[in-house]
Formats: C-alpha cells, structure tokens, sequence
C-alpha cells in the first residue's frame, strides 16, 4: 500500500478512513510536486496539507509525519525527514496555541534560522541555468490552425477536450466543448 497525497487534491474522507483504520501513516505521504505556483501563494505547501489532514481528523502527529519522514524515506532521502543527528536539520517552529492555522513562526534550513515571524534572515541565491539551457528548444512557428483537432468522422459534431487557461494564473481547466470542425 502507499499512498500518496498530491497538494491535497487527493485528500479526501475515503482515503482518510482507510488511512486511519488500517493505520497506513506509515506508507502516506504527503507531497506538493504538481501544485501551480499561484496556488502555493495562496494557500501554501506542505503546511496547507497538514493543516486540511488535521481538519479531517488526522492526528497532528502523524499529519506531520506524513509530510515529512515517510515521503523522505519514500524518495530515499535517509539524511532528512527526522530530528536526529546526522540528519540535514529542515524544520519550522509552531506556537502550539496557533496549531490549528499551522503557520510558521520560525523556518530552519540546515539548522540555520532563515525565517522568522514575517521576515527573512538569510536570502537565498538564485539558481541560474548554463545559457545554451534557455537555447535547447526548437520549434516551427504554430498557427491557430495547426491546434484545430482533427475528426474522422461522419459525425457533423464531436465533443472535443479543452484546456482553459485563464489570464494571470497558471492553474487550467479542463472541459468538454462541442465541435464541428468549422
């Protein structure tokens, strides 16, 4: 069994019970890696996560757990997802009396403090990519005709799958429209 739960998308009441009556935490993990990058502004990562296991009935525990150690293990990351020596030290600080928002009050970061209440204390370099990387993609100029779909059918309208994409966010939506090739 594993389990794993992408940006609360999964995260639901069914998975939950079997997690809890089976006591699965063991093999859950909780993990953000296709989550759009408006969505991380506006609810968060991880600790959105946590934050809507408790709600569910997680205990905090092993909400955290599932956050942290289990998905280190998962991806083979034995120097990680623990408080233990010889561990990379990645944690945040909590007030317990705030628990339910589970908003940092303080973010470590190989055991240095790089956040604290509202402010950074270290600033982070960029990464930056060997420029032949933003050169590495080649394609022939694309015409709104080339994206039209192509039907072979008697049919004089098929139903075709439409990714929406709004102004300003990168977040999509998929639909159903009706088409008839014109």
């Amino acid at each position: 069994m594993e389990c794993l739960w992408k940006s609360g998308k999964m995260l639901n009441l069914r998975y939950w019970n079997i997690t809890e009556i089976r006591r699965f935490y063991e093999h859950c993990c909780f993990v953000t890696d296709d989550t759009m990058a408006d969505a991380l502004l506006e609810k968060g990562q991880l600790n959105y996560i946590v934050r809507k296991a408790v709600e569910m009935g997680f205990p905090l525990a092993q909400a955290i757990y599932c956050a942290s150690y289990t998905p280190a293990r998962r991806m083979n990351l034995r120097d990680r997802g623990a408080l233990a020596p010889g561990r990379k030290a990645d944690f945040q600080l909590v007030k317990e009396t705030e628990i339910h928002r589970f908003e940092p009050d303080a973010v470590f970061k190989d055991g240095k403090e790089i956040f604290w209440k509202g402010e950074a204390k270290r600033t982070l370099s960029a990464y930056h990519f060997p420029e032949e990387f933003y050169h590495s993609v080649h394609l022939d100029k694309i015409e709104a005709k080339d994206l039209e779909p192509v039907v072979s059918t008697d049919q004089k309208q098929v139903q075709v799958r439409v990714i929406e994409v709004a102004d300003g966010r990168t977040q999509t939506k998929k639909n159903w429209f009706p088409w008839s090739g014109k």
